[in-house]
């Protein structure tokens, strides 16, 4: 049951990159974060890699990361239309249906499916981390309803989706070399393929940078922290199982919330908590 350990340790390192990231948002852009998001952890890969060396890496790694790197890309960008065309409240509910996709993708690409038990289990995560992120005032089916009105739920969906497939690249890639080196050269591919958005989009990156160095620097190893940790867990078990109970980070958010910026009305919140929390129970039962 380690993996289980380790996944929740992984919800709770990208807790908290989420909710330092919300409290520099109003000042930095969308495409500063994305920087951080991609560039900064890679020290923290270097070093994790060169201590642990360098192993023997199959040929098929060095597509399987070429592929993942790309679709990353993509998913970002497309990410990033969904918040400028829609509410991120509308927005959220539906980046959470990433493990119901993998129900789908992870049978293709890998031949993991999960017991009765871990499928029941995913259906209550998904469920609670769909109340969760849902307004308190909203009705539960207005995300639903909105589908029809805004585009940028489309694309939130269409993201959720590709992060299906590059949850199980993820796995292929380890298998091909080890944790570290693959999270060492994915991340400097994809800091390649989006340098040009970076030089086009964020103006004055560098005094953005230089300006919240220590915010950023603590998003960024709490990422690394978070992904390093994901990245053990799906060495141990099914990836349906692990992004599941990865997405208990918005349990932990529920904590921070309420300690770093005073949010109050939760009790819709503790409700989706409680589906989570049993949902966590039935993956461990699977």
């Amino acid at each position: 049951m380690m993996w289980l350990l380790y996944s929740l340790l992984s919800a709770f390192f990208d807790s908290i990159r989420l909710a330092f990231s919300k409290k520099v948002m109003k000042e930095l852009d969308e495409y500063t974060l994305l920087f951080v998001f991609v560039v900064f952890p890679v020290p923290v890969f270097l070093v994790l890699m060169l201590y642990n060396g360098i192993p023997v890496i199959d040929p098929y790694f060095w597509i399987v990361v070429a592929v993942h790197s790309f679709i990353v890309v993509i998913a970002n960008l497309l990410y990033l239309k969904a918040i400028k065309h829609s509410p991120l409240s509308l927005v959220a509910p539906f980046l959470m249906f990433t493990p119901l996709f993998l129900l789908a993708t992870s049978p293709i690409m890998l031949g993991e499916f999960p017991t009765f038990y871990g499928l029941i289990g995913i259906l209550f995560v998904v469920s609670g981390a769909y109340v969760i992120s849902i307004k308190e005032k909203d009705s539960i089916f207005k995300p639903i309803v909105n589908i029809m009105h805004e585009r940028g739920i489309l694309f939130a969906l269409i993201v959720a989706f590709l992060f299906s497939i590059s949850s199980n690249m993820d796995k292929l890639a380890i298998t091909y070399s080890d944790v570290y080196s693959y999270l060492f050269t994915s991340h400097v591919l994809t800091t390649l393929l989006v340098i040009p958005l970076f030089v086009l989009k964020s103006h004055g990156l560098a005094d953005k940078i230089i300006r919240y160095k220590k915010q950023l620097t603590l998003i960024g190893f709490a990422l690394a922290l978070s992904v390093v940790f994901q990245m053990i867990a799906v060495t141990m078990a099914i990836v349906p199982y692990v992004m599941s109970v990865k997405r208990t980070s918005a349990l932990f958010s529920i904590g921070l919330g309420y300690f770093m910026f005073h949010e109050t009305k939760i009790r819709q919140r503790m409700f989706g908590a409680v589906f989570m929390l049993a949902g966590v129970l039935f993956i461990g039962l699977g």
